[in-house]
């Protein structure tokens, strides 16, 4: 199983490095890495050529955005999953290697994976500390998730066939376009939702995209008209999941607005999503009365071949680190 890795970056020279050194060190084998610079103004450009040929780099001579470089970069891959990563992000060293136990195991069409949150250094834990077995829920469509994932491009894995099924990244909605692929895939077969080991080092810092507010706010209204006017898939016997799932996070924002003081902004989004929010609410307390989907567990067994990772269960070896 071959995994296609797209790092897209803009003005992150800071942090590219790491992105890319990151998946360079991931020991699976069967993979491709392929980055996509929407147009840097700053040295980012300078670092990425000095990998040569280790990487597929693409460099756009015009800013277009997030979700084009990430486009971009899905139309030149040739794996069967499509790994995305934001150039601030980085792989923790057993990603791909969880991925493909899923991925055999299970045989889904979506992974949506778990963060490790982070300021300053990359952190370099070790996989044990997470737990000897992988827990992981699964779902006949990921319209049914029914627990919190942390929604961000670099944390969901997709076939690639059915990216392209789908049209891909939506233009024009970033920053709420995860939220709009995760509707738009919402009726797809099945899906597996990683609960225990994170794979995905999400760096915090003083630019992350989660701090515009009324950005996020303006592109929620699109989704919320999107579905409005029946937009996405599913029909009207999905109506009710896929309010529920924009619900959440519109009621996410909408607290997020309040805490801003963007008060006017907020009746505004009340009043376009409200129907939603009252879905949302539903729904969880429809989980909390019939219970969640329960988890499953993987005890994986990857081998150790030229450095890559053991995670017997009966072994305690130490994770190799980024570095």
């Amino acid at each position: 199983m071959k995994f296609s890795i797209i790092i897209s970056c803009f003005n992150q020279e800071n942090f590219i490095r790491d992105a890319v050194d990151s998946a360079l060190a991931q020991p699976y084998s069967s993979k491709e890495i392929i980055v996509v610079d929407d147009a840097s103004r700053d040295g980012s450009v300078n670092i990425l050529e000095k990998y040569g040929d280790k990487i597929h780099l693409i460099k756009f001579k015009d800013n277009q955005g997030p979700t084009a470089a990430r486009n971009a970069g899905a139309s030149l891959a040739t794996g069967e999953f499509l790994v995305f990563l934001d150039g601030d992000d980085a792989f923790l060293p057993w990603a791909l290697d969880t991925y493909q136990c899923i991925a055999d195991s299970k045989k889904p069409k979506i992974i949506l994976c778990r963060l490790l949150f982070f300021e300053g250094l990359i952190p370099l834990p070790q996989f044990f500390e997470f737990g000897q077995e992988i827990q992981f829920v699964e779902y006949d469509a990921l319209i049914r998730k029914d627990r919190t994932f942390r929604c961000s491009a670099s944390a969901i894995v997709i076939e690639h066939r059915l990216f392209d099924a789908v049209g891909g990244w939506t233009q024009n909605f970033f920053p709420s376009e995860t939220d709009d692929l995760m509707v738009k895939l919402g009726c797809s077969a099945r899906s597996v939702h990683i609960l225990s080991h994170p794979t995905i080092a999400y760096r915090i810092h003083s630019n992350n995209t989660v701090l515009q507010i009324s950005r996020f706010v303006d592109k929620m209204h699109l989704v919320i008209r999107k579905e409005k006017m029946g937009g996405y898939p599913g029909g009207p016997q999905l109506r009710f999941e896929r309010y529920a799932y924009i619900g959440g996070a519109v009621f996410f924002w909408l607290k997020r607005s309040l805490q801003a003081g963007l008060y006017w902004s907020a009746v505004k989004f009340l009043v376009a999503g409200w129907p939603m929010i009252v879905a949302a609410i539903v729904s969880k307390l429809g989980k909390l009365v019939n219970g969640r989907r329960p988890a499953e567990k993987i005890a994986p067994l990857f081998m150790l071949e030229k450095g890559r990772i053991s995670a017997d269960r009966d072994s305690q070896r130490p994770m190799p680190s980024l570095h």
